[in-house]
């Protein structure tokens, strides 16, 4: 090789450089995100200092270097931790109002267990405690148990006067898209106590103001409420885009990737269709025994939908998702669709669910039943009605767009990220 070709290549090799140089020097910078724990350390310990604090929270209340909340307050001097709530989570039958505590024998912490399924949180749990802590990282739906359990503990701490303290965390799910019904007041229930989208599109900590400023608490009642928010974290912003790490919950945090199926597939569990083929793959596909996998993927297909694919699978589920005895009770080889969600920006899971059910309305519309737990999750029971009547996906819904845009207008004024 002569020298001027050399020189060439190596002026051809310095130009590439230089332009991907340029590239990335006009990316966006995004700063390194912080969840509300970390910020309570570094900024704001003077809110606990000298306290006696109560923590309520699980294995997810973890800091961005990995420590549990646990271990990170009880090493800064002045903060007194007294109690810690572990929430647990399971089934509804294994549901406990007692009270038992325990005490660490090395910290001095009275340690309860707070069922997720609890009817309230009882207030001999807060009888040496000062400030309550909440920090939960929540999986962004209206029928998450984490926010019924924040209600009870907003409820409780405001029946005793005692300081409420929300450590904030990003939504999983971005903070940016809302769908889905506003939970109609007749409709209330453990799976929804607040009259918000199923996909909210906000964090706890919003949800928490948006409470308080709402008065939606019983009797009136307003918590001494103090939000902590994360730092540096934008409302488009994916989970798996933050740096944070994303601690699952046996029995009820699903894999990061579920989430974004969780919304509208959860609404399942209200009818004799089976979601999920294994353990660890809980919302991959939905199916039953009678359905002709070829006939629904190709009524699912005419439908164009946007960021999600279809594809025919066969299965047999595991006992884990018998939901229901009556419901849900196959065992047998199903036949249905495997889902996969192949742009999440524009995939929205409830209207998928819509489409779904719709599918296999129109097909088996003397196979597929509905409980009145599908009514609870969804929020009214127009749906339901819809889906039978044949009413067309679309029109399902168009039909809570306007509530959806009244509950936008209302929310703006309890968010924290921009």
């Amino acid at each position: 090789m002569n020298t001027r070709k050399l020189v060439q290549q190596l002026v051809v090799i310095a130009g590439v450089g230089i332009f991907y140089s340029l590239i990335f020097s006009c990316a966006p910078h995004y700063s390194p995100i912080f969840p509300g724990l970390d910020v309570l350390v570094k900024e704001k310990v003077d809110l606990i200092r000298g306290k006696r604090i109560g923590i309520l929270s699980n294995r997810t209340a973890i800091s961005s270097d990995g420590k549990h909340i646990v271990n990170v307050l009880t090493a800064i001097p002045e903060v007194t931790v007294t109690t810690l709530i572990n929430l647990e989570y399971g089934k509804q039958t294994e549901r406990t109002d007692s009270v038992k505590a325990q005490i660490d024998s090395t910290t001095g912490i009275t340690t309860y267990i707070l069922h997720c399924n609890s009817r309230k949180l009882p207030s001999e749990m807060l009888q040496n405690v000062d400030a309550l802590i909440f920090d939960l990282q929540d999986i962004g739906v209206r029928f998450s148990n984490d926010l019924r359990v924040m209600i009870l503990a907003m409820e409780a701490t405001a029946n005793k006067g005692i300081e409420f303290i929300v450590l904030d965390r990003p939504n999983p799910l971005t903070g940016a898209i809302v769908e889905g019904p506003v939970l109609q007041p007749e409709f209330k229930s453990p799976l929804g106590l607040l009259s918000i989208p199923i996909r909210h599109g906000m964090t706890m900590g919003e949800l928490a103001l948006y409470i308080n400023g709402e008065e939606l608490l019983p009797h009136g009642l307003k918590a001494k409420l103090t939000v902590v928010p994360a730092k540096n974290w934008r409302r488009m912003q994916w989970f798996d885009k933050t740096g944070l790490q994303w601690v699952e919950v046996p029995s009820h945090t699903p894999p990061l990737e579920a989430t974004l199926l969780f919304p509208g597939l959860h609404l399942l569990e209200g009818t004799n269709i089976t979601v999920g083929s294994k353990p660890d793959q809980v919302y991959n596909c939905i199916g039953a025994s009678w359905i002709d996998k070829e006939l629904l993927f190709k009524k699912l297909k005419s439908y164009h939908l946007y960021g999600v694919s279809f594809a025919p699978v066969l299965f047999t589920p595991p006992k884990i998702f018998q939901i229901t005895q009556s419901l849900n009770s196959q065992t047998e080889q199903c036949q249905g669709l495997s889902i996969k969600v192949t742009d999440r920006n524009v995939f929205r899971s409830v209207s998928c669910a819509v489409y779904l059910l719709s599918s296999i309305h129109q097909l088996y519309p003397n196979k597929i039943q509905f409980t009145h737990k599908f009514d609870l999750l969804v929020g009214n029971d127009k749906v339901r009605r819809s889906l039978i009547a044949n009413v067309k996906p679309r029109r399902i819904i168009a039909s809570w767009e306007r509530e959806l845009n009244y509950f936008k207008s209302i929310r703006k004024k309890y968010l924290l990220y921009n």
